[in-house]
């Protein structure tokens, strides 16, 4: 019963109690790796990285297979600035669930941290495929594509990921940059594009960024 209630109160961002949950789950259940890894997320959404670290790596041990863990574990080594280590996660993540759309748009964001473009393209790619209407994939998508200067290709998908989500702001923000990068005549749309993101952000406040596997 703790259990399920720590997942009830992760869904409705509820993240004190989540841990008091969690911990008399763990109680109960020690090697238990799915209360390990939402004690994971837990910790990373009250900003207790390090703690956080530790419980995914728990949840790994406990488990002879959970790419959600090594995928959560990627992402929060990514928030500590460990660049390498989370691309050796979010690789063991996509080869245990290569079916993942979650765990290859992860692994995107951080290649896309690093700078390594090309790759996470790849990678955006690959979680569209896997789920079409992955609006915030398109968005990043667009925002790896900017920066290799394809700003048609950053157009095309940031019109995809506001028609998906008109809410979303991350699309908004990379398509008037595109536009303006275009040139001065598209002046004018990136400033009505401009003008649009700011009603999404009024909707949108709390939208995070990266796309956690939740547990």
């Amino acid at each position: 019963m703790p259990y399920r209630l720590n997942k009830l109160y992760n869904q409705i961002d509820q993240f004190d109690e989540s841990l008091r949950a969690s911990n008399e789950a763990l109680q109960l259940a020690q090697q238990d790796a799915e209360i390990h890894n939402a004690l994971g997320f837990t910790l990373r959404s009250l900003g207790r990285l390090d703690d956080a670290v530790e419980s995914f790596k728990s949840a790994i041990a406990h488990a002879t297979y959970y790419p959600e863990a090594h995928s959560n574990l990627g992402i929060t080594l990514q928030e500590l600035g460990k660049l390498a280590e989370a691309e050796e996660q979010h690789e063991k993540a996509t080869t245990l669930d290569p079916s993942s759309a979650s765990a290859n748009h992860n692994f995107a964001i951080t290649l896309h941290e690093m700078g390594r473009f090309q790759d996470a393209v790849s990678r955006y790619h690959r979680a569209i495929d896997l789920d079409p209407a992955f609006a915030l994939a398109h968005s990043n998508l667009a925002d790896a594509l900017k920066e290799l200067g394809d700003l048609n290709a950053a157009e095309k998908h940031c019109i995809k990921a506001i028609q998906i989500d008109p809410a979303l702001a991350e699309a908004y923000d990379v398509w008037a940059l595109s536009s303006r990068k275009l040139g001065d005549s598209m002046r004018r749309k990136a400033a009505i594009v401009t003008r649009y993101r700011s009603r999404a952000t009024a909707r949108n406040r709390d939208r995070i960024c990266s796309d956690v596997c939740l547990p």
